[in-house]
């Protein structure tokens, strides 16, 4: 045994999730420390080759997208390892589908010995605690999903309760320093709350208020919060109407603590997703308001206004188009002020939102004239490039074209697999609790395994596929399209004199 274990070089892998550590920091039987020493045990009374240890802390085990996992990965396929040691199964994963790839298929493809001490699992043996590898994988699946339960029930249960559990609250109020989870009026910037409000309720527009708060160089939200943490925003101290307009809208302002806006697909995803209104939970009068219900409802209720969801193509130039003084993209708007002549305008961003800030000056310019200035010098530019130059350069598009219609087809592929592994481990688990019977299991086992081989053998395909560059006929005609543009501009400036710069992708010597 000793002269097989030479043979190996270790790589032992630790994982502590946020679960396991408690109120004090940490557990001591999940410990890193406790970890590491009971793995360099088993190396050292196995004589065996330790090459590298990996620690993934504070990682949740129901996702393998782990930064130092990934590493051991890498080592695997280098071939730097081809041994794996971890304390018990689940510091190697709480997903059964994914810790059943690593065991049944991944580490046997690459000819790599698992270990898992405390289940006395080894691959490398003939041995029954191997063969109930799965069930105990599933068996970390089940407990992480009731630990993630149990979490979001005592958390829940604690929200009904108004208690506050956010990280950081609205602006106006503060953490009462007695009481993490209550919240009381922050003095400093409860006003400039109060004072948006009164602004509001004289008739003031959310523009407006913005003007006067920007005039008397009233402190931001975003600016407040940064002095405590850090500033992560351009133009940080400028108010928007977007602010003004969360702010008003903040039911917290009338003593109610509102939670639960968002939540989790599930207890193995990081997406969150925004609940309808009717299911936040609202819990009124636990901390003192700042206005009072009629207010807020007066002040909604003037500021209701039905939003109008409009779709249109994209016009030639847009998003080529750049200021010249900011370097900030500018916008196309369509111009109704005339409606026997409607027409696009383009401008910068920064200027329009508030002139008066003189965060950038006008760039108002006609659209239309603008395509027609862009085109013109466009053609003038084709005329300086041969027919054969032409040429290749719509082949190029169309190899771009093509490449990125595998790219895409691989995505969709990638995605429907995704999907059957999640009805492969549903079916599994509905054949665990007796919901299904073996041959209806069998069956739909199957059909699955029969479409994830078609899948990969058509991402295979895709993997060995190469595009070719096909010869395009020229006409003598070309149609400007915005594929084409995007291709050969890099981007168009305009200044403040309204001077326009293309800048190409390619010289004229293409």
């Amino acid at each position: 045994m000793n002269l097989i274990n030479s043979y190996y070089k270790v790589g032992i892998y630790i994982r502590l999730s946020k679960e396991d550590i408690n109120k004090n920091g940490v557990v001591e039987s999940e410990s890193i420390i406790n970890q590491r020493n009971l793995l360099l045990s088993y190396i050292e009374k196995n004589n065996l080759s330790l090459v590298d240890e990996y620690v993934d802390d504070g990682y949740s085990g129901t996702t393998f997208d782990r930064p130092n996992f990934n590493r051991l990965l890498k080592d695997i396929e280098s071939g730097n390892i081809n041994m794996v040691i971890t304390k018990d199964l689940s510091r190697l994963g709480r997903d059964y589908i994914q810790s059943g790839y690593y065991l049944e298929q991944y580490f046997p493809m690459k000819r790599v010995r698992y270990v898992s001490i405390l289940d006395n699992i080894d691959t490398y043996l003939d041995s029954t605690n191997n063969d109930i590898a799965p069930f105990k994988s599933l068996f970390n699946d089940m407990q992480s999903k009731d630990t993630s339960k149990k979490i979001r029930s005592i958390l829940k249960n604690k929200k009904q309760q108004g208690k506050f559990l956010g990280s950081s609250p609205s602006f106006g109020y503060l953490k009462d320093p007695n009481d993490k989870h209550k919240l009381i009026i922050d003095y400093e910037t409860a006003p400039i709350v109060r004072r948006i409000f009164d602004l509001a309720l004289s008739g003031k527009s959310k523009d407006e208020i913005c003007s006067i708060l920007n005039n008397d160089n009233i402190i931001t939200p975003i600016v407040y919060k940064g002095r405590k943490i850090s500033s992560r925003c351009r133009c940080a101290n400028i108010w928007t109407s977007s602010t003004i307009h969360n702010i008003l809208s903040n039911l917290m302002y009338t003593g109610s603590m509102v939670q639960g806006r968002q939540s989790k697909l599930n207890y193995k995803s990081k997406k969150r997703i925004v609940l309808d209104r009717s299911n936040w939970i609202i819990v009124p009068n636990t901390h003192e308001p700042i206005v009072s219900i009629e207010e807020f409802e007066l002040v909604n209720k003037k500021n209701t206004r039905i939003k109008l969801k409009t779709t249109r193509d994209k016009l030639l130039l847009e998003g080529l188009i750049y200021c010249f003084e900011c370097n900030s993209l500018l916008s196309v708007r369509c111009d109704k002020r005339n409606k026997n002549n409607i027409h696009y305008i383009v401008n910068c961003n920064k200027y329009v939102r508030n002139p008066r800030l003189h965060l950038c000056s006008s760039h108002f310019i006609i659209y239309e004239r603008l395509e027609k200035l862009v085109l013109d010098s466009v053609k003038k530019y084709f005329k300086l490039i041969d027919r054969d130059k032409i040429a290749k350069l719509l082949q190029n598009i169309n190899f771009s074209c093509n490449l990125e219609k595998i790219n895409n087809e691989r995505i969709s592929l990638n995605n429907k697999k995704n999907k059957l592994l999640l009805n492969l481990k549903k079916i599994y688990s509905d054949r665990e609790n007796m919901i299904i019977g073996d041959e209806s299991y069998k069956l739909l086992l199957y059909n699955i395994e029969l479409e994830l081989k078609s899948i990969n053998n058509r991402l295979n395909i895709l993997d060995g596929y190469k595009v070719k560059h096909i010869n395009i006929p020229i006409d003598g005609f070309i149609k400007l399209d915005r594929k084409l543009l995007f291709y050969i501009i890099d981007r168009i400036t305009v200044s403040k004199e309204k001077k326009v710069i293309i800048y190409y992708k390619f010289n004229k010597s293409l």
